[in-house]
């Protein structure tokens, strides 16, 4: 859990604040018009723990090799951003294109973008990332292995070079069964014990659920707020 919370941080590089200025989520969007949804797929990282006092028996053995998303969870992209428009009642999310968006850094196969530079100062920020886990099994002394792959939805507002999360929700973590090894493992058994695509049909029910109720209750808010301003 270490290593994901690092990532968020590199990520985003932004505590959580609400925007000032009264308006509700789907008012901010409606008032820009066309709002950007840029999605990304960090590679499946190597999470073994930190050396300094983990339980895993592979924190010194962390492997560099990554795993790229394939082109069937990518396939994903334009699913949730239609998603979040029928469920929210609006047509202004728009795909972005994120390779137009520059890169400060990279790290573990990790881009870190400059969003400052992004095309509208207001957008929406899908990410997912992955990574293995190794622990000790007290049971057989060897190690228990899996995959996790966590998913988000942020919309950001920037001024300038600082970032303020207008709002964010979990879309869920898919967390696949253990596997036991004897000892630690390389990424050809990662590979090949976890494949990612056997795990599509769990994000796909993990984000369609979160979706549903983060829409439902900016719906609420924003029917809400109309109402008011019609008396």
């Amino acid at each position: 859990m270490k290593k994901i919370i690092l990532i968020t941080i590199l990520l985003f590089l932004a505590v959580p604040l609400t925007k000032a200025g009264g308006l509700t989520l789907i008012e901010k969007i409606l008032k820009q018009g066309e709002t950007k949804v840029y999605v990304q797929f960090v590679p499946v990282i190597h999470d073994p723990g930190a050396v300094g006092g983990s339980t895993s028996p592979c924190a010194s053995k962390k492997f560099d090799e990554v795993t790229e998303f394939t082109s069937d969870f990518k396939a994903h992209t334009d699913k949730i951003i239609k998603m979040l428009n029928d469920r929210m009642e609006i047509e202004a999310l728009k795909k972005g294109d994120i390779t137009a968006v520059p890169v400060k850094k990279e790290m573990n196969g990790m881009k870190i973008y400059d969003w400052s530079k992004a095309e509208d100062p207001f957008f929406a920020l899908v990410t997912v990332s992955g990574s293995y886990k190794a622990s000790a099994d007290p049971s057989s002394g060897g190690v228990e292995n899996s995959l996790w792959i966590p998913a988000q939805l942020q919309f950001i507002e920037m001024d300038g070079e600082k970032m303020d999360i207008v709002e964010q929700t979990s879309l869920g973590t898919v967390i696949s069964a253990k596997k036991t090894s004897k000892s630690c493992e390389g990424i050809d058994y990662f590979k090949e014990n976890f494949p990612l695509d056997d795990h599509i049909e769990k994000f796909e029910e993990n984000y369609t659920n979160k979706i549903e109720r983060f829409a439902k209750k900016h719906l609420k808010k924003y029917k809400k707020a109309m109402k008011k301003k019609k008396k």
